[in-house]
């Protein structure tokens, strides 16, 4: 917790599992991050700061503000460049630039008095140091707060539940504050240091994590979830080891400022501001998405995609003569589960309406459908959107898992809202499966209505072994309950037939929960399937409120480009380059390969494969890919100097020099290819052509020792 030292602590006892030196390295970094508070010793520049702007850097932006703003700060020597720059730090973030009521501003400080006035005690005299009160103003007010004392059983615990309002975080979480000694305040809870054992008084639960976990579950089940896992929709067993997500999730929350997402959020807007040619739409939660990966008919994974905007009034429409329009560009980065970007790839959307049809348009929202091509694996997926009338950027995040054709055990995946469905046109539009095709709602919000029903898809996944006529169907409870702990709850039960499971093992269960007897309100859905040929069970959930109104069928856009990736070789290359980043190099030469058959110009999987042949010393192999267009600029330094070396090793100089040649050809070349073009010319007996390739690799190492000695 955040004391009157002001330091952030967590559980002073570690579970036994952080005797190993990978869990105590894992603890360490997480302790890195929570322990950041506002009394770390201070920089000298720091120490010389006028008490108002010591004030501001220690107490009024310390949850807010980079290290990088702070380290610029306090370089200023000026009190007008500091009112300056204070002045830029707020409007930066000012959700209607250059209006004199900034809202981000005001909701900041009013964060923090409601802070000092709800969560100061004798311990943690100014509420805004404690540890509730940093969750509350980096994140705001929960949406449901809820307290637990049990008649001492269990220590007094807060539960907050939120909806996050930042693309780094996961869509629906909650935080968790327990009281440990009755002299002292609230503490942070780590799922993965503390664990439930930290949270029950009762006997027999000390230092034993199963026995205080069925306790808690007894108690409260949604208490017991939360105790594992703090993010609802990942799965929590108490006899699996400790996952270190929400610890993750935590670790991003009380260092938000630092985020590298946030920190390009903050560097954009600054940019876009300074160039007043486009901005970054500061309402982020406009943007919303929805994925649903799902396996084509000839066993292709793909991860579909839909980047919503509820609110029509957020974007904007141009007009040409007597045309209205839309047109969006979508930049997608597809990383792996570290982050580490796999791809990158940008599409373009632009769609027509007549006049007569302008106030409809005008009245629904917005919705960009596309699909990304990858393996099954886990995967990071960031989103930017460009409505190019208004050049307004929005941004979005999300985590998606790819599972493989054959799971070795029953899973669900992640259910998806949907709006509702209709035959399709094409087995490639997106959100597409049987001849069906839905529309999914990234809100998860149903109307109050007299007949309001949730509509969802639900991933399920059978070992295909296990798909078998003779066994019993499989056994799907849904159940809603509310957030606020009501006892009221709805529980519905399905049963799948097996031969519904495609020979994957894998169906689509398509459902419609009729809420009409449920009142407004925040609630949890969750799933439950069990085979009962061996008793293994699965479940997932999907927090979602009862709330707002109906939307209209969306104004819907789809990538100009969908139809062509199967038939110039993208989607192969996509693929291709998923399996480099899973270590997977002969899949990936596979891929390529393929991408080389359906588009011979596809230099970037001609490139891929240069570099992967060699890598195994088959220079007759990259030889072959010496294409009558030599080199261009799909090939990176690496593939091209393969190319040429390999033409050389082969004893084809004229080849090799002809390939050197056209890479230094090529906007900025490096300096190593004039070093092995002159090398080439050397041994051809030019020496004049070799020494003058000698003399431009020299100097362009020259230029570049000097651009970068100039950027520092």
């Amino acid at each position: 917790m955040i004391g009157n030292s002001g330091r952030l602590s967590v559980s002073h006892t570690a579970p036994a599992c952080l005797r190993s030196g990978w869990a105590r390295g894992i603890a360490a970094a997480l302790a890195l991050v929570l322990f950041l508070s506002v009394s770390v010793a201070l920089a000298k520049e720091k120490d010389k700061l006028p008490a108002r702007y010591r004030d501001w850097l220690e107490k009024d932006v310390v949850y807010i503000i980079s290290k990088e703003e702070k380290d610029a700060f306090l370089r200023l020597a000026r009190d007008e460049d500091r009112d300056k720059f204070m002045d830029e730090f707020w409007e930066i973030r000012n959700p209607t630039p250059g209006s004199p009521v900034n809202e981000f501003k005001e909701e900041h400080y009013r964060r923090i008095a409601f802070a000092n006035a709800r969560f100061g005690s004798e311990w943690v005299a100014n509420g805004w140091q404690s540890d509730r009160g940093r969750i509350y103003i980096i994140l705001g007010p929960p949406g449901s707060r809820q307290f637990f004392t049990s008649g001492g059983q269990v220590y007094p615990i807060e539960l907050w539940f939120y909806t996050a309002n930042e693309p780094s975080l996961p869509p629906f979480f909650y935080v968790m504050f327990y009281q440990k000694e009755a002299m002292s305040d609230f503490r942070l809870y780590s799922p993965y240091i503390d664990g439930p054992d930290k949270l029950v008084r009762a006997s027999g639960a000390e230092n034993n994590p199963r026995n205080a976990w069925k306790f808690l579950h007894d108690f409260n089940p949604e208490l017991a979830k939360a105790s594992l896992t703090l993010i609802p929709s990942e799965p929590a067993d108490i006899n699996s080891p400790r996952s270190m997500t929400s610890d993750g999730m935590l670790m991003k929350i009380v260092n938000l400022a630092n985020d590298k997402f946030h920190k390009e959020r903050i560097g954009l807007q600054r940019r876009l501001r300074e160039q007043v040619t486009a901005r970054l739409s500061p309402d982020l939660p406009a943007l919303k998405v929805a994925t649903l990966p799902l396996r084509d008919a000839l066993g292709e994974n793909f991860i579909h995609y839909s980047l919503q905007i509820d609110e029509p009034q957020n974007y904007a429409l141009g007009s040409f003569k007597d045309k209205y329009f839309l047109n969006l560009e979508v930049q997608v980065r597809v990383m792996d589960a570290q982050k580490k970007l796999i791809y990158e790839t940008t599409r373009q959307a632009v769609t027509y309406y007549e006049e007569k049809d302008l106030a409809d348009v005008r009245s629904r929202p917005l919705s960009f459908e596309d699909r990304l091509a990858v393996l099954p694996g886990n995967y990071e997926l960031e989103f930017l959107m460009l409505n190019r009338v208004n050049r307004v950027y929005y941004r979005a995040s999300a985590s998606v898992r790819v599972e493989p054709a054959a799971v070795p055990a029953l899973t669900l995946g992640r259910p998806v809202l949907v709006q509702h469905c209709e035959p399709s046109t094409s087995s490639e539009d997106p959100f597409s499966f049987g001849g069906t095709r839905c529309t999914p709602q990234a809100r998860h919000e149903v109307a109050p209505s007299a007949n309001g029903a949730l509509s969802l898809l639900l991933p399920v996944y059978l070992d295909p072994a296990g798909v078998a006529a003779e066994a019993p169907p499989l056994k799907l409870k849904y159940t809603v309950g509310r957030l606020d702990r009501s006892p009221q709850n709805k529980v519905v039960e399905d049963s799948l037939d097996r031969k519904r499971f495609d020979r994957f093992g894998t169906l689509l269960v398509g459902k419609s929960i009729h809420l009409q007897d449920l009142p407004p309100g925040s609630y949890l859905l969750s799933f439950q399937v069990t085979d009962p040929a061996d008793g293994h069970s699965a479940g997932s959930t999907l927090p979602f409120k009862i709330a707002g109104s109906s939307l209209p069928p969306p104004n819907l856009l789809t990538s100009a480009s969908l139809l062509q990736d199967g038939n110039n070789g993208n989607n192969d290359f996509w693929r291709g380059l998923c399996s480099l980043a899973q270590n997977a190099p002969d899949q990936a030469i596979n891929f390529f390969t393929h991408a080389l058959e359906r588009s011979p110009q596809h230099d970037r999987a001609r490139a891929q494969l240069v570099k992967l042949y060699f890598a195994r010393g088959d220079f007759n192999r990259v030889a072959s890919l010496f294409s009558p267009d030599g080199i261009t600029k799909a090939f990176d330094l690496e593939a091209a100097q393969d190319l040429i070396a390999s033409l050389d090793k082969l004893g084809q100089l004229k080849q090799a020099i002809q390939a050197a040649e056209q890479a230094i050809a090529l906007p900025d070349p490096a300096p190593q290819l004039y070093e092995q073009l002159a090398g080439l010319y050397d041994r051809s007996g030019d020496k004049s052509r070799a020494e003058r390739a000698r003399e431009q690799a020299r100097r362009l190492t020259e230029q570049k020792r000097q651009a970068k000695s100039d950027s520092k």
